[in-house]
């Protein structure tokens, strides 16, 4: 009893949401900082810039609009500046990556019920990790899944310069399911391989 209770509470923990994009969202932020220490000077320019020159409006002002003069252009500025600082290191995308894979594991959490084990954020090698491992009556499913705001080429069109990233996909999910195969030491020609593009309805299987 013990040990099924103790494997349950792994499961749920695997399956947790916590662990959703988590490695998606350590890269983006790691971004972030690289970015802001390189150009600090800019970026603290920046968040005091509406401050500084709203200053005379700020002492003319009377009253209530003194105040919420104050509060709109104190708080502007700093959420400016990380706006840049997103945008510019390419953490933006990366950040939608991770939205993308919680939408995927809303998806699959739907098919516990039903038999289904779910794994996220599983990170087997230091660079890249693991979306989701789906192991169900089928068999085992690892899948990758990839935001864009451009269509994927596949057979209906689709953008073709979108074509490399759409075999490094295709890569990305293969070293996936061969490392999670070398994890349990059973090789990786059993698993099947799953790339999910989030806001299209477009898929790929291997």
């Amino acid at each position: 009893m013990i040990g099924k209770s103790s494997a349950r509470r792994r499961q749920r923990k695997l399956a947790s949401p916590d662990r959703v994009g988590r490695f998606a969202r350590g890269k983006a932020w790691d971004r972030c900082r690289t970015q802001m220490r390189s150009q600090w000077l800019l970026f603290l320019s920046v968040a005091l810039l509406p401050t500084v020159v709203t200053l005379p409006a700020m002492w003319l002002a009377h009253g209530p609009e003194k105040w919420l003069l104050i509060g709109a252009f104190v708080v502007s500025g700093p959420w400016l500046a990380i706006l840049m600082i997103i945008l510019m290191s390419g953490a933006a995308s990366i950040l939608m990556g991770a939205y993308a894979e919680d939408w995927t594991a809303q998806s699959i959490r739907s098919l516990r019920r039903r038999g289904w084990h779910l794994t996220n954020g599983l990170q087997l090698r230091p660079r890249s990790d693991v979306d989701h491992v789906v192991v169900g009556p089928p068999g085992v499913f690892v899948i990758e899944t990839k935001w864009s705001a451009e269509a994927w080429p596949n057979q209906e069109g689709g953008a073709d310069f979108m074509t490399t990233s759409l075999h490094n996909a295709i890569s990305l999910v293969s070293g996936g399911r061969f490392s999670f195969g070398a994890f349990v030491a059973c090789g990786g020609s059993w698993l099947s391989a799953s790339i999910v593009v989030a806001g299209l309805r477009q898929s790929r299987n291997q």
